[in-house]
C-alpha cells in the first residue's frame, strides 16, 4: 500500500492507540489496517501508544506485528518515547519484545537523570523502574543498585565510554 495511502488510513489506529483504545485496535486490526502503517512524521500506532503509556494498546499492537525498533523521522524509536516519559510498564513490554538494541544510547541521554538528582535528591518510582528495566536487558540478571545515587551511576558508567 502507498505511503499516502497508509498515512490516510492510520488516522483512526493512531487516536485509538494514544487513547489506548484496546478494542477499537483490535477492530481497526481485524479490518485490515496495517500495524506498520506511519504518519507523516514517521510515528506508528506502536510510537503514539508508547508515548501515551498506554501498556495494554502496546501489547496488542506488538501482537499484532508492530516493529518494535521502527523509527520516526527525527529518529525515534517507541522504547525512547516511553523511557523519556517514563512509562515503565511500557519500556518493560518494548524491552521484552526485543527492543534493546538502542539502550547504552537511551541511558545516556534519559530525562537528564543526574540532573534530577541534583535538584529533587531523588528519582520518582516511575523513573527508577524505567532505569532498572534497561539495565536489566543489559546485563540479564544481576541486580541494580537499591539508591538513586548508584543506579544513576551504574547507568552513566554504562552508556557513557571511559575517559569521555
Amino acid at each position: 500500500m502507498p505511503l499516502v495511502v497508509r498515512m490516510l488510513f492510520g488516522g483512526a489506529l493512531f487516536r485509538a492507540a494514544e487513547r489506548g483504545d484496546v478494542r477499537a485496535i483490535r477492530r481497526l486490526l481485524d479490518r485490515g489496517r496495517d500495524p506498520n502503517a506511519a504518519d507523516r512524521h514517521g510515528f506508528t500506532a506502536l510510537h503514539h501508544a508508547a508515548l501515551n503509556g498506554q501498556a495494554e494498546a502496546v501489547g496488542v499492537l506488538l501482537e499484532a506485528g508492530s516493529e518494535v525498533d521502527a523509527v520516526t523521522r527525527d529518529g525515534q524509536t517507541p522504547l525512547q518515547l516511553a523511557s523519556a516519559n517514563a512509562w515503565p510498564d511500557v519500556v518493560e513490554l518494548l524491552l521484552a519484545a526485543g527492543a534493546p538494541s538502542i539502550v547504552p544510547a537511551l541511558l545516556a541521554g534519559l530525562w537528564p537523570a543526574k540532573d534530577r538528582l541534583t535538584r529533587w535528591g531523588e528519582l520518582d518510582d516511575a523513573q527508577r523502574r524505567v532505569l532498572r528495566a534497561l539495565l536489566e536487558a543489559l546485563r540479564p540478571g544481576e541486580d541494580a543498585p537499591a539508591s538513586d545515587e548508584a543506579l544513576v551511576a551504574l547507568a552513566q558508567s554504562v552508556a557513557l565510554p571511559r575517559g569521555g
